[in-house]
């Protein structure tokens, strides 16, 4: 990884100078821009039937570029197979068919998981994977806004996923250790098993808070026999879209392609269960 600060620059394609004028005054590069939560093509609606919203900051001129950079750079540092988010050759749909066949299912969505990712923790990351101490505070302060991650900027998700590691390692050699499967999609955790592990759950959550995370108390949700994973309802050998969806693949064309996509998974989820290659 970046040990100099020359080799920084370099690899930013910035000069010292430039990067100065960046840092002075972050702020200006990002621009708050307030968004519809969208899930299969159309906007999310809560209980009270409002349009539900999603606050971003998003980057723009060469702080944006900087963090493209930032970004491809990081990508190349492994992650484990069950971490599925924002990773290249990866989606939902693979995370979610880890979990087929199971019978006992829990998901965890995580509170507000960029914002409560500290510069702190982003610093630590990035020197342990090898950056030297001048390096990881650039690169920290180029990626962090306010002391923590904003949501919205192309850095922060693989900045998320490495941050999270330890206690993604943490939840899966737990789960490994007790017959539970685990996968991670960023701020979503799911676990499922042949067997009821219900009493497991209070340990699960404390490993989450010991890391420095926070599982949303009302989207944790503990189920048998079938299970809404990452979007998709999962049950026996079969992946689904959740019902109100169903309804809308005759007339929404996003969703009669997504229906498509997941009716192949399920084509080869079976082909490769029957050569033993799942």
């Amino acid at each position: 990884m970046i040990k100099s600060l020359p080799n920084l620059y370099s690899f930013l394609h910035l000069t010292r100078a430039e990067l100065n004028v960046i840092l002075d005054d972050i702020g200006k590069y990002y621009k708050p821009v307030t968004i519809p939560k969208r899930k299969f093509g159309e906007d999310q609606i809560d209980n009270k039937g409002n349009i539900r919203y999603r606050e971003l900051l998003v980057p723009k001129g060469s702080l944006k570029i900087a963090q493209q950079r930032i970004n491809d750079l990081l990508q190349n540092i492994p992650v484990p197979d069950y971490m599925y988010g924002s990773i290249p050759g990866k989606n939902h749909i693979l995370n979610a068919q880890n979990h087929l066949t199971q019978k006992f299912f829990l998901t965890i969505d995580l509170k507000k998981f960029f914002s409560n990712i500290t510069h702190y923790q982003v610093h630590q990351m990035l020197h342990n994977n090898g950056f030297s101490y001048s390096t990881s505070h650039i690169l920290t302060k180029l990626t962090t806004f306010q002391k923590s991650l904003p949501q919205g900027a192309p850095s922060s998700p693989v900045i998320a996923n490495l941050v999270f590691l330890n206690t993604a390692k943490r939840l899966f050699e737990f789960g490994k250790s007790h017959e539970i499967t685990y996968t991670n999609y960023l701020d979503d955790q799911s676990f499922s098993s042949q067997y009821s592990f219900k009493h497991l759950v209070p340990k699960i959550l404390e490993a989450i808070r010991e890391g420095e995370f926070f599982p949303s108390h009302n989207k944790i949700h503990y189920r048998t026999r079938s299970c809404e994973i990452t979007g998709l309802i999962v049950k026996g050998h079969l992946l689904n879209l959740i019902p109100k969806m169903k309804k809308k693949v005759e007339t929404n064309n996003f969703v009669k392609a997504y229906a498509k996509q997941i009716q192949h998974a399920n084509i080869r989820f079976r082909s490769s269960t029957v050569l033993g290659h799942f």
